[in-house]
Order: C-alpha cells, then sequence, then structure tokens
C-alpha cells in the first residue's frame, strides 16, 4: 500500500524540470520573434528652409504603426515586420508625400530622410492693408534695434501713460536728456554743436548730409525739401547808440573780437559788449556761415541760450549788440546792414543781406492735410 501511494505522488523534482523548460522556451521564442522585427527611422524637413519639421505624422500603411516627428524632425517607429511597404508623410500646410517600396528587414534598421514641399492652393485675388503703428513702445524698440546709430525715444504710448502735458515733460522720461527751464533739451555728454532739433519735419536751416542719413535710417527715406516761409537774422544794438548802420564785414569783425571799440565804429569811447546765440542753434549755424563765412566766433563772447535772453541782455547794456530774428526786436533796437533796413518789405524783395528760407522736409511725396500746409 505504502509503494502504491508513492508511485501516485507527484514528483517534484520532475515537475520543476518541465516549468524551467516551458520558461526557456518561452525566452527563446520572444527573442526570436523580437529579433525577426526592424525599426524604420529618418528626419523630415521643409523644403524652403531645410529645418526639421516638428509634427509631421509618418504612418506604415498596412499596420498600426504610426509616429509624430521631434521637434527636431527625427521619428523612429520600433518593431515593424519584415517585409514591404507603403509609408506616408503628412503635415498641414505641406503636400503628402507616399513612399513606396519600403523594405524592412529582420533585425535591422531603416533609414528614410524625406523632404516636404509646401502646399499651395490657388483662390481669387486677395488684398491685405494694414498702417503700421508707429507710436509704440514696441514700434520705437524694432526701430533702435535696426538703427545703426545709438538712439532714444518715448512714444506716444508712453507719453500718455506717464501722464506728461508738455512736450518737456515727456522729454525727461528721455535717458541722457536734461531739460533746463522747462524747455531747452541738454544731451549730457554730446557737445551743442552736434545736436539739431526740427519740429513735425520743419527746420530752420538746410540739413546737413549726416543729418539726411539719420533721418533716412529712421524714416526709410527723406523724399521731399519744401520752402515754407522766408526769415531774416537782424543785429541788436542799444536804442541809446548813435551807430544805427553796420556793414557785414563790421559786424563778422566784431564778433571775431577784430573790432572791440564802438570809437572805431564813428561811435564813442567805449568797448563793445557782444552776445551770440548756443551753436546748438541754427540761428547761430546760420550767422557764423553767412556773415562770418565759417570763421569760429570768439570764444570771449557770452553765449545766450534764446534770443530773448540777447534781447534783454541788449536792452540793458547801452554798449551791446547780439543778433536774432528781425521779429524778436523791437525796430528801435535793429540796425540797418549795408544801409537796407530790415523789414519785412526789404525781406521778401530780397534786398536785406542776412535772410533765409525756412523749409519743410517730408519722408515721402506730401498729401492729405500735409500737403494742404505746405500749398
Amino acid at each position: 500500500m505504502e509503494t502504491m501511494l508513492n508511485l501516485l505522488r507527484p514528483n517534484s523534482a520532475k515537475i520543476m524540470n518541465i516549468k524551467s523548460i516551458i520558461v526557456l522556451l518561452t525566452l527563446l521564442f520572444s527573442r526570436t520573434l523580437i529579433a525577426q522585427n526592424g525599426t524604420l527611422k529618418g528626419v523630415v524637413v521643409g523644403q524652403d528652409f531645410g529645418d526639421g519639421l516638428f509634427g509631421v505624422n509618418v504612418f506604415i500603411e498596412g499596420t498600426t504603426r504610426g509616429v509624430a516627428t521631434d521637434i527636431n524632425g527625427e521619428y523612429s517607429t520600433p518593431d515593424v515586420e519584415p517585409g514591404k511597404y507603403i509609408v506616408t508623410f503628412s503635415m498641414i500646410g505641406f503636400q503628402k508625400q507616399k513612399i513606396t517600396g519600403v523594405e524592412i528587414k529582420e533585425g535591422e534598421s531603416g533609414k528614410i530622410d524625406v523632404v516636404l514641399r509646401t502646399e499651395t492652393y490657388e483662390t481669387e485675388e486677395v488684398i491685405v492693408s494694414a498702417k503700421a503703428m508707429t507710436n509704440t513702445e514696441a514700434s520705437l524698440l524694432a526701430k533702435r534695434q535696426k538703427s545703426v546709430a545709438v538712439s532714444d525715444a518715448i512714444s506716444a504710448e508712453e507719453i500718455s501713460k506717464s501722464g506728461s502735458g508738455d512736450a518737456a515733460s515727456a522729454m525727461k522720461k528721455v535717458t541722457g536728456a536734461s531739460v533746463v527751464g522747462g524747455k531747452y533739451v541738454y544731451i549730457r555728454g554730446l557737445g551743442e554743436r552736434y545736436s539739431s532739433t526740427m519740429l513735425n519735419g520743419a527746420a530752420s536751416r538746410p540739413l546737413e548730409p549726416n543729418e539726411i542719413k539719420k533721418l533716412g535710417e529712421e524714416f526709410s527715406t527723406v523724399e521731399m525739401s519744401f520752402l515754407i516761409a522766408r526769415d531774416a537774422l537782424s543785429v541788436y544794438i542799444n536804442p541809446e547808440n548813435k551807430v544805427r548802420n553796420l556793414t557785414i564785414e563790421q559786424v563778422s569783425k566784431i564778433f571775431k573780437c577784430e573790432i572791440k571799440n564802438w570809437e572805431e565804429l564813428g561811435g564813442k569811447n567805449a568797448p563793445i559788449q557782444p552776445m551770440t546765440r548756443s551753436s546748438a542753434s541754427g540761428t547761430f549755424l546760420y550767422f557764423t556761415k553767412h556773415v562770418l563765412k565759417g570763421e569760429s566766433i570768439c570764444r570771449l563772447i557770452p553765449v545766450a541760450n534764446t534770443t530773448t535772453e540777447i534781447t534783454k541782455f541788449v536792452k540793458r547794456n547801452k554798449n551791446s549788440i547780439g543778433y536774432g530774428g528781425i521779429g524778436s526786436a523791437d525796430l528801435s533796437m535793429q540796425c540797418n546792414i549795408n544801409e537796407i533796413e530790415p523789414t519785412r518789405e526789404n525781406v521778401f524783395n530780397n534786398s536785406y543781406p542776412i535772410s533765409r528760407y525756412l523749409r519743410f522736409y517730408t519722408s515721402g511725396k506730401p498729401k492729405g492735410n500735409v500737403k494742404r500746409f505746405i500749398d
């Protein structure tokens, strides 16, 4: 009986051996299946720029295999059964492309690089028009990035946010600019001679070549210049001074400190006290160019920032002399030049010798309100 029971009991050693054999066969079979499959990979780029395309759908027809390209345009489809396939590459905005006869071999990696062309559609003509905004911070930053010169500005958008009520308050927000007396702008580190001012395209003198170049860089072009008015400079002398006529040559010598006493000009024996404008003003540039013939004004002569300062100085000092616009002082303070009185009529008939045109510059052919203003 005991012997029979022993025969009926399962042999544990034999069972363990059988299980081991089954597990081993399963692993070998799995490895054989995996070894039989292959991989398809490659890169998809755009024809226009040659950059890798992100998100291109890669599908192997006849299978459930499909992937999308990564940010570099690369893709990889592992564990593809051996055989020949049709592979489709598609993406919105690009022409779909099919590659036929793609062979996948056992245990090998196949590579297909694809170039997709931009998909175009022929439709009716569509006209899109827009106006570039030039008064925002973003537009100013874009101009500064493209400019070959160092520049700074404040936009209408920023002026509105800051609550500035006038141009002087707004200029205080510009880095490197100082406002003196609520109306005079000075650029720190830059001499007055190298500063210039234009108001809505209007200037009191012709622009220098370097200024035209800067405007061209800022507004793409400076196309036209218009003569919109005529202005004249007058020489101011205290009304009590007996000298009422000077030649241009005499005025030049006074401001070069070559004539220093009124007695040399037929007046009383008294030192001449001249005052000049700052080198940043158009008045100064015109005076030195047309009266001094390009020569420098004497460095000993005091400088005024405005014509008003000069007129006040001349009124207070009997021996003083200055210059400015004919409309900025009483006729009693203005002396004749080359025996010609500085009057409106003499300026317009071109007989008065110290006169100039005022110019208006535009970045294109004027139209609308600009044209009406010039006309």
